[in-house]
């Protein structure tokens, strides 16, 4: 009876294609490895049956026989699966700078006790808001803002929603806007217009430039938002002159209560009323840190120990899953002044850079703790599915 149950569990997609095949009517025989997607109708006007709801009738009657794994418990349990466990040193000034990494399932245990997946290609691949995101991984004492802490599944949109800018006013900063991610344009668009898919007016350039956005299409559905819930992002500035983008130092220095300076650094005309920054910000939809980033490499590999060197090796951004080749934003700002915030560069180096400026955008959020994984391999073609449990 294992056995049988084990095979079932394993080749429940292909048995889902030859099910469906058998009981659909239409114009051929469909095969088993793309019969699953939910998103492709059928010809079956004979049988008065839908792959859809053949697809949901078994989603359901295997969810009852295989009940969801807690998400973060899956990949807790993945990463302690057996494989032997590389250790690697990272450096830096902190006391504890040794990583774990399991190769064979791309995740590793980091020096904070979060266990985030690495590599070229990671099998993190999830579906939420019935599109492809990404797992960053599953991060220890998550706070929901109210002091409640959890250990909840962080997850990245696979694709950018377009490039806009983090901020822009015409009035502050010489035109470059904030980089104060709490009170940012981003941060409006994101938890406003995409949260509740909207149309509105974005932000991509200096001096308010503006365009239409619309995220009717690509927002997140009823189902996402009632998946995600708040969690406090760190806004800590990232010192842009002292151990300049170290993995280590970035990931403290973005928990910090540090902030830029708030002298005339460039002119009196580039002092803001915004100061001091925030130094966190309780909400639902952010962007990923530097120090995401910096995890999401194969540490083994990479032997470059600081984050806006990265492209000088190649081993460093091509065993990097976050790293695309478009820039990017990070939520974090830069310290030196009031208008730049870090992003990742089309080179794979994370810099400074203004604000107003137009890179890509790929939201992050936190999956409330309860959400479970109920199939899938993780893999591009096999992704996990998640539920409400």
């Amino acid at each position: 009876m294992k056995k049988i149950s084990k095979f079932i569990k394993n080749n429940y997609k292909f048995l889902i294609g030859v099910i469906v095949g058998l009981l659909l009517s239409g114009t051929g025989v469909y095969a088993a490895n793309t019969i699953y997607s939910k998103n492709v109708t059928y010809d079956n006007s004979n049988s008065g049956l839908s792959a859809t709801n053949v697809q949901d009738a078994l989603d359901e009657t295997y969810t009852k026989c295989f009940p969801p794994v807690l998400a973060t418990k899956k990949i807790i349990d993945l990463y302690n699966d057996g494989s032997s466990i590389n250790t690697v040193n990272i450096g830096g000034s902190t006391s504890n700078t040794q990583v774990k990494l399991n190769s064979t399932q791309g995740i590793m245990l980091d020096n904070n006790g979060d266990y985030r997946y690495y590599g070229a290609n990671p099998n993190n691949y999830v579906i939420f808001n019935d599109e492809t995101w990404r797992i960053i991984g599953a991060f220890n004492n998550v706070d929901d803002g109210t002091g409640k802490k959890e250990m909840r599944l962080k997850i990245i949109r696979d694709e950018s929603i377009g490039d806009y800018s983090y901020d822009s006013n015409s009035t502050v900063n010489g035109g470059y806007g904030i980089n104060d991610w709490s009170d940012s344009d981003l941060m409006t668009e994101l938890n406003d217009l995409y949260y509740n898919s909207k149309s509105g007016i974005c932000y991509n350039g200096r001096n308010d430039a503006s365009i239409t956005c619309n995220f009717t299409n690509i927002g997140l559905n009823s189902t996402a938002r009632n998946m995600i819930n708040n969690a406090i992002y760190y806004l800590g500035a990232i010192d842009s002159i002292r151990a300049y983008h170290s993995l280590t130092s970035c990931y403290e220095e973005e928990r910090s209560v540090s902030t830029f300076d708030c002298t005339d650094y460039w002119g009196p005309e580039y002092v803001d009323s915004y100061c001091p920054r925030a130094t966190t910000w309780i909400g639902k939809i952010g962007i990923m840190y530097p120090s995401d980033y910096g995890y999401a490499t194969n540490l083994s590999l990479c032997p470059v120990k600081y984050l806006n060197k990265y492209s000088t090796s190649s081993l460093c951004i091509n065993n990097n899953w976050l790293f695309n080749g478009n820039a990017q934003w990070t939520i974090t700002p830069g310290n030196r002044d009031g208008f730049q915030t870090n992003i990742v560069n089309s080179s794979g180096d994370t810099e400074e850079d203004p604000t107003s400026g137009a890179y890509a955008v790929r939201p992050v959020v936190y999956l409330k703790s309860n959400i479970g994984i109920t199939i899938g391999d993780g893999t591009s073609s096999n992704p996990y599915k998640l539920s409400l449990s």
